[in-house]
This record gives C-alpha cells, structure tokens and sequence, in this order.
C-alpha cells in the first residue's frame, strides 16, 4: 500500500534561472546575432562590389575565323 498521500495540488517546478537571468541571456543572444547579420551583410556587400569589378575591367572581344562548309551530305536512302 501507499503511504505517501497524494496531494491534488503538487509543488510546480521551479525555474532553474532567475527572470533576470533569462532577459539578461535573451538580450545576449539577440546582440549576438545581430552583430553576426551585421556582419555578414557587409562581406556579402563587398564580395559583390569586388566581383563587379573584377568583371567589368576585363571585358574581351574575340573575333573567331569563319566557317566554310566543304561538302553537303546527299539525302540518305533506305539500305537493304
């Protein structure tokens, strides 16, 4: 038999950090991510002025030789 009697009103758990202490870690996060977007931002910026430039500059115009055709093939007939 049980001898612990059954409360219906049993103790909630209680938090493991204070409510400072999760505002204080949310705020942390969010300055770290934002520091992390800025960041990010700003070599993606870069990286595509650097490619423009590398592509504008060294634009070539080739001039390829011309085609001439030597011979036609005749239309093909059915083999047997």
């Amino acid at each position: 038999m049980n001898t612990i009697a059954a409360t219906p009103f049993a103790a909630a758990p209680q938090p493991l950090l204070s409510l400072t202490a999760r505002i204080a870690a949310g705020v942390a996060v969010g300055a770290a991510i934002s520091l992390v977007m800025l960041g990010a931002g700003q070599a993606s910026h870069q990286a595509v002025q650097t490619a423009a430039q590398a592509f504008a500059g060294n634009v070539q115009h080739v001039k390829l030789s011309t085609v001439e055709i030597v011979g036609r093939r005749e239309t093909g007939s059915k083999r047997t």
